[in-house]
């Protein structure tokens, strides 16, 4: 084998004597970057990759020393990428994507089965979006089994726990790819018994509200926006999930607030229950989030391109990718 002497350009670059002249790192050390750097953390990165946190650090001191560059900041917090490290990371993140993609191919043509592809979404986009339509999308990818967990948990997008999630705002978005869906905003609910008798905010004082256990800080935010400030309403009541709030309201139980403008899709709307006074507060954007290396994935970008066309004809929404 040749090898080739390599003099580090610039300060706080490793220096190594030889390196060979062909070739390229582990997969291991690869993959132990790309989550680190995913993360900017070595511990995140080892539960990952059911690894301690010494040893994902042991494989990154490697990595730096075969390709003589320093790939982080370690003095930096949080961990930081250097200007190469970022460079690296694109390319790496391709170069893996590429070859899961290739894999999973040769798995599903191996042994003939559809492949899977895991959706956690927000309850309320999955009940009023998601499962109504999956018929139409199945049709287009029969070969996708749609696994779909819907929680208003955080779910390890970054971990591979699932390959897409539907999620309301930026929290816990590091090293993830964002692109905005759909903008939504709170509006309050009732039947129309109880809406008739609201002719304004401040009688709300005067009904039971309705609060998702998911979403608890929903009315506070709510009438902060509108200018209203009820401490004591008549009555309360707790549910479960979005859904169960709406049949409350449904049933004459209260007031609730749901998202808009999903549950303008729920059946029954603008009949069941109707908005007492058309105030538009708490706005929101919903996320369709991917991890970077997905970005290739034929049944990821497959079902993206429905979700957007699905929420484009549903709701008139037209929106452009951002990158976390």
């Amino acid at each position: 084998m040749t090898f080739s002497t390599l003099i580090s350009p610039g300060p706080g670059s490793a220096r190594i004597a030889a390196l060979p002249s062909r070739g390229t790192p582990s997969l291991a050390a690869l993959h132990a970057f790309e989550r680190s750097a995913s993360h900017l953390s070595f511990r995140r990165a080892a539960a990952d990759l059911s690894l301690t946190a010494s040893a994902i650090s042991h494989q990154i001191r490697k990595l730096e020393e075969y390709l003589g560059v320093r790939l982080f900041v370690r003095d930096a917090r949080p961990l930081a990428l250097t200007a190469e490290g970022l460079r690296y990371l694109s390319a790496v993140s391709s170069g893996l994507a590429i070859l899961g993609e290739a894999s999973r191919e040769m798995l599903r043509h191996g042994r003939g089965g559809a492949a899977d592809l895991k959706v956690s979404a927000v309850p309320f986009f999955n009940q009023t979006v998601i499962l109504p339509n999956l018929a139409e999308f199945r049709q287009r990818r029969s070969s996708v089994n749609i696994h779909v967990h819907a929680s208003q948990d955080f779910v390890d997008v970054a971990g591979g726990q699932v390959d897409v999630a539907i999620r309301m705002g930026r929290e816990r978005s590091t090293g993830l790819r964002l692109e905005p869906l759909m903008d939504v905003c709170r509006m309050p609910v009732a039947a129309p018994a109880i809406a008739a008798k609201l002719a304004s905010p401040e009688d709300l004082a005067g009904q039971t509200l309705i609060h998702v256990t998911g979403a608890p800080e929903a009315w506070g935010l709510w009438m902060r926006a509108a200018g209203v400030d009820i401490e004591t309403p008549a009555g309360e009541i707790w549910v479960e999930s979005g859904t169960a709030a709406l049949e409350a309201a449904e049933h004459g139980l209260g007031v609730a607030l749901p998202l808009f403008p999903l549950v303008q899709q729920r059946p029954g709307y603008g009949q069941t229950i109707v908005t007492p006074f058309d105030i538009e507060c708490s706005p929101s954007v919903l996320f369709f989030v991917t991890r970077p290396e997905h970005t290739h994935d034929r049944q990821v970008d497959a079902f993206r391109r429905f979700m957007f066309e699905l929420v484009a004809r549903l709701f008139g929404e037209g929106t452009t990718a951002v990158a976390a």
